[in-house]
């Protein structure tokens, strides 16, 4: 199923894995590929990261990025998901300083309807900081 998508570059990385731009061939769109480390699953994290692909395909909401595929390649668990263009809140706090009150407001505003909304399908966000705010 991976061989379906073409790397086009490496978008960032972190200690759990890579994010990749890639280019779903069937389809014809871009999407981005996050490809964990085999080493930080067990057999137990490997079936929870699968459970939470699954659930977390499922959630539909503007403000949270949509989950196309998962799977395991060569021991190495991997999600094909919506590519958003324009960079992160870390991004641009570190291009521009501190958002002006009322982007912040709305920001917050979106933010807090988009985890109130997962919550209410059963998904909790283990890592929300400004490098995943998209």
């Amino acid at each position: 199923m991976i061989d379906r998508y073409e790397i086009l570059r490496e978008l960032a990385a972190g200690g759990m894995g890579k994010i990749y731009l890639a280019r779903d061939r069937t389809l014809g769109r871009e999407i981005a590929l996050k490809v964990l480390l085999e080493t930080s699953f067990d057999l137990d994290g490997l079936a929870r990261f699968e459970r939470e692909g699954t659930v977390v395909a499922r959630v539909q909401h503007p403000n949270i990025v949509t989950i196309h595929a998962s799977g395991v390649h060569a021991g190495k668990p991997w999600l094909a998901m919506e590519f958003v263009t324009g960079g992160s809140l870390k991004d641009r706090l570190k291009r521009e300083g501190p958002l002006p009150p009322a982007e912040a407001e709305h920001m917050v505003i979106a933010l807090a309807d988009a985890l109130a909304h997962a919550h209410a399908a059963g998904v909790l966000h283990r890592d929300l900081k400004p490098d995943n705010i998209l």
